[in-house]
């Protein structure tokens, strides 16, 4: 039995939207890849204390920044039909 025999064809289109999504990294995915490198050598090149600074500061960025994704997303409206979850 194949998946298309299985699933919806909607459900199916969306799936490999998904999967192509997935496998091709976004825009922002690669410019923080490419920013990343220089900032990966400064950071060698720091003080060990300096470097465990950086990075404390880094992961309460980050965090912060996770919560704030976490509440708008929370606060965002239902996605329209179209870019509907398969588990819906």
């Amino acid at each position: 039995m194949t998946l298309g025999a299985l699933m919806r064809e909607e459900d199916l289109n969306a799936l490999r939207r998904a999967v192509e999504s997935l496998e091709r990294p976004g825009f922002a995915a690669r410019l923080g890849e490419i920013a990343g490198k220089p900032i990966e050598l400064v950071g060698r090149a720091l003080p060990e204390a300096v470097s465990r600074a950086v990075a404390a500061a880094t992961i309460k960025a980050l965090n912060a920044a996770l919560g704030v994704a976490a509440v708008e997303r929370h606060r965002a409206p239902e996605m329209p039909a179209g870019r509907a979850s398969l588990g819906g």
